[in-house]
């Protein structure tokens, strides 16, 4: 079976400033309030098929390939005061890039009552890779 997807996800950051207490005079900050966003598209096909085995039990691997674009990619910056001094320093996050290749392959069997799904999941950008292996159990009562 092929299925292509699409997917589109945002995300809104906004952090609270705070002054640190307890810490001592040259641990605690005084910390600025910031935001953040982030927007980003993905777009591939997933390959799967399903095998029917003995009695109930289905076996169902899948191989997905796609591109994730960063749309907006608005790096957050706060400031950071020592309580004691008032000296600062300023923090940025760093960029996402532009984007990159995503890969997943994975398999599901079930046997009508329970499931079990196993998958690896990649994106090799031009700034950032990420890696997860995924795994699940599932019963029905």
């Amino acid at each position: 079976m092929i299925t292509p997807q699409a997917a589109l996800t945002y995300v809104f950051l906004a952090e609270d400033g705070y002054t640190e207490e307890g810490g001592g005079a040259a641990i605690d900050y005084d910390v600025d309030s910031t935001t953040s966003q982030r927007l980003w598209g993905d777009v591939g096909v997933e390959l799967s098929a399903r095998f029917r085995m003995r009695g109930e039990t289905v076996i169902a691997p899948r191989l997905f390939a796609g591109y994730r674009a960063n749309i907006i990619d608005e790096e957050a910056e706060r400031t950071f005061r020592f309580v004691s001094t008032g000296d600062e320093f300023t923090l940025t996050d760093e960029g996402f890039g532009d984007g990159g290749a995503l890969v997943g392959i994975g398999v599901d069997a079930t046997n009508g009552y329970s499931t079990f799904s196993l998958g690896y999941e990649g994106e090799y950008g031009d700034q950032i890779e990420r890696h997860s292996i995924n795994a699940a159990i599932r019963f029905r009562f």
